[in-house]
């Protein structure tokens, strides 16, 4: 009777982390939670500098009570939702913020690349999503009623 082969042992992954670390590369582990934009993020702990809260501990929006983003100077939404809160939150608890002179007393600086998705959120908050909800768009989609 002829001896049965034994199995050979692969481990497709520990051969690509090997041959990758020999190029000088590596293989990016299971990044998925830091690819999420932190405002989306449910582990993210927001700071809270005094200067972000009031007396009754309630969060101040990202603009004056003129509705003006504090980093652009552009229309901020009379009630933003949560994320545009938490990520100004973040962008404020930030060691590159800081405020400046000019004609919006809340002028604050960042880079661009930092505040780019907070204005491009509250963009959208003050005039796309109201613009489709006008036009008949529903704010809330029942995918279970959605046929293929």
């Amino acid at each position: 009777m002829a001896a049965t082969p034994k199995p050979v042992k692969i481990d497709i992954l520990t051969d690509m982390k090997r041959l990758l670390h020999v190029a000088g590369l590596s293989l990016q582990d299971d990044l998925s939670n830091t690819t999420i934009h932190p405002a989306f993020r449910d582990d993210i702990i927001l700071p809270s500098p005094p200067d972000l809260f009031d007396e009754d501990s309630e969060v101040k929006s990202g603009s004056d009570e003129g509705n003006i983003c504090c980093f652009c100077e552009g229309p901020f939404p009379m009630d933003p939702s949560p994320e545009l809160k938490k990520l100004g939150l973040l962008l404020k608890a930030r060691p590159e913020f800081c405020k400046q002179a000019g004609r919006n007393h809340l002028g604050s600086y960042l880079p661009f690349n930092l505040t780019a998705d907070y204005c491009q959120m509250h963009r959208a908050e003050t005039h796309i999503i109201p613009n489709g909800i006008a036009c008949g768009w529903p704010s809330k989609i029942d995918f279970s009623s959605l046929h293929w």
